[in-house]
């Protein structure tokens, strides 16, 4: 059994009963439990907290009273009880002040002081019930005050478990209820959390600066405020960098713009910008040079068709002029006369008015193409040499493929003639495989957003001269030929795969007579026809006679 026991007693009082009683106690309580005089306060401390550390180690205090305890005078005369300082006081009213066990223990004839007789802090002491020894029944009351100190040290021990149980559980419970109120923290945090980066999330999505400061007002002390803060600075540098670009017309600008910001409504608004500033720049820098090269051409034209009219050329050639390309190679031959251009043109096909203040230039010769036409055309009639039809049309010459278009060759846009000439080129370079109708229909605009994909041009998807001109500009194929199964791509077309050789036996070969060689067809000299110099000559180049 563990506890401690303070024996408070006054020497000049009856101090071999105090000696007796320890000596008994040690013989059932072990040395380090008993406590009887404070002998060994060190000088310099304060006794009376000394005192209380001390009777606060102990469970249980004997207060040994004998017949001088209370009337104990000291030196003055003055009753010791009444004395702040003294030592048997100050022990039993710290032990009653501590709420410590306290035992009165009266000695012989001794009696129970009364209340008034003590001093106000020690009159708790006279409602403790008193144990009494007696010189002639030492050991026997001895075994009473033992049996009473091993019950209330045991009842002690008992009350320090149970309060020590009682404070382990309430840690216990103050650690659950404190871990509890955490996990519930936690979990209003996530949720908190989960909230912010939504809405943050809607943010983002609706990208406007009011967007961010509504998340920043709503949620001030969110771990997301900082970044909502950098995204609308962001924002406003991105929406004052689009400012400068749309109202300023250097292309610079506008390109530094476009290789900062990569997408976006303002990105596809300046690249438009951009897009649009780089036609108007090229069309204003061109006029001048698109009127004059209209009013060259259609005087040359002029010229052209007047000198054709003058030699009178066969409607067979005129309408053999026209032939396709595949199957046409002029040869073109220098007249000996230059012609002068004596009146214009009764019907050219054209609606550029020619301002009066310009003069037309003098045209240079235009040679007569001459004609070879394959052999299964039959060679003209002397009637169709002799008398051409007067609706007849005169032999055009059709512009290469790297010829721009300008206004002198389409005065006003046609979108039909327009689409025609686009349709071509476009069937040239690969990228258009229907037929030239002059529709700008869904076909035509595949095979030109895909020649424009191809090539990486910058070109507005509007039909205009600088689009066929950009097609003209390509002197390759740019589509790749598409073969189907079983056919490969030779030469701009589709060829079929010529098929796997079969496996036969071998055999001897058989000597065969050599085969006949073919005669040599007569080299033919094909058919006469005119040409500039009014002299007649065949299809093989030969003077007619």
């Amino acid at each position: 059994m563990t506890g401690k026991i303070f024996i408070n007693y006054r020497r000049g009082d009856d101090p071999q009963a105090a000696g007796r009683l320890f000596d008994r106690l040690q013989d059932v309580f072990k040395p380090e439990q008993l406590f009887l005089d404070v002998d060994n306060i060190a000088p310099g401390l304060d006794f009376v907290r000394v005192l209380d550390e001390r009777v606060a180690e102990c469970d249980v205090v004997l207060a040994v009273i004998g017949k001088s305890w209370i009337d104990a005078r000291d030196g003055g005369g003055n009753r010791r009880l009444d004395d702040p300082d003294d030592f048997v006081r100050i022990e039993i009213t710290s032990a009653l002040i501590q709420g410590k066990r306290v035992i009165p223990v009266l000695v012989g004839d001794a009696q129970m002081p009364r209340a008034e007789e003590l001093p106000e802090a020690m009159r708790p002491l006279v409602r403790r019930n008193a144990v009494r020894l007696t010189h002639e029944r030492f050991r026997a009351d001895t075994a009473g005050l033992v049996k009473s100190l091993h019950q209330a040290l045991g009842d002690i021990e008992e009350h320090r478990q149970a309060q020590a149980e009682a404070t382990q559980q309430a840690q216990a419970e103050e650690v659950r209820a404190r871990h509890e109120a955490e996990r519930l923290q936690q979990e209003v945090t996530a949720k908190q959390r989960g909230l912010e980066e939504r809405e943050l999330a809607g943010a983002k999505r609706v990208g406007t600066a009011l967007a961010f400061d509504t998340f920043v007002a709503v949620h001030p002390d969110s771990a997301f405020a900082d970044e909502a803060k950098r995204l609308r600075a962001a924002l406003q540098t991105r929406e004052d960098a689009y400012q400068r670009a749309a109202a300023s017309t250097d292309q610079v600008l506008l390109k530094s713009f476009l290789a900062t910001y990569k997408k976006g409504a303002d990105t596809d608004q300046i690249r438009a910008r951009l897009r649009n500033l780089e036609p108007q720049r090229t069309s204003a820098l061109s006029l001048p040079t698109i009127a004059i090269a209209a009013l060259v051409i259609m005087v040359l034209g002029g010229g052209g068709y007047l000198w054709m009219q003058s030699k009178g050329t066969p409607p067979s050639n005129q309408q053999a002029s026209v032939a396709p390309q595949a199957s046409v190679a002029p040869t073109v031959s220098r007249p000996p006369a230059e012609p002068s251009i004596a009146r214009a043109p009764p019907a050219l096909p054209t609606t550029t008015s020619v301002p009066p203040t310009i003069t037309a230039p003098k045209p240079p010769p235009v040679p007569a193409p001459e004609v070879t036409v394959p052999k299964s055309v039959s060679p003209p009639s002397s009637e169709a040499n002799a008398s051409p039809s007067p609706t007849a049309v005169p032999a055009v010459q059709p512009l290469p493929p790297s010829a721009p278009i300008t206004a002198a060759t389409v005065a006003t846009p046609d979108s039909h003639a327009l689409t025609r000439s686009l349709q071509t080129e476009l069937k040239r370079v690969g990228c258009f495989l229907g037929e030239v109708n002059g529709d700008f229909d869904d076909a035509t605009k595949v095979a030109w957003h895909r020649f424009i994909k191809l090539t990486s041009l910058n070109m507005p998807d509007d039909l205009t001269p600088d689009a066929i001109n950009a097609v003209r500009g390509i002197d390759k194929r740019v589509c790749p030929v598409i073969c189907g199964h079983g056919e490969h791509a030779e030469d701009g077309a589709c060829v079929a795969n010529e098929p796997p050789p079969k496996h036969t036996a071998k055999t001897a070969p058989v000597p065969s007579a050599p085969a006949p060689s073919a005669p040599t067809p007569a080299k033919s000299t094909g058919y006469c026809q005119p040409m500039a110099h009014g002299e007649m000559i065949t299809n093989a180049g030969a003077i007619c006679h």
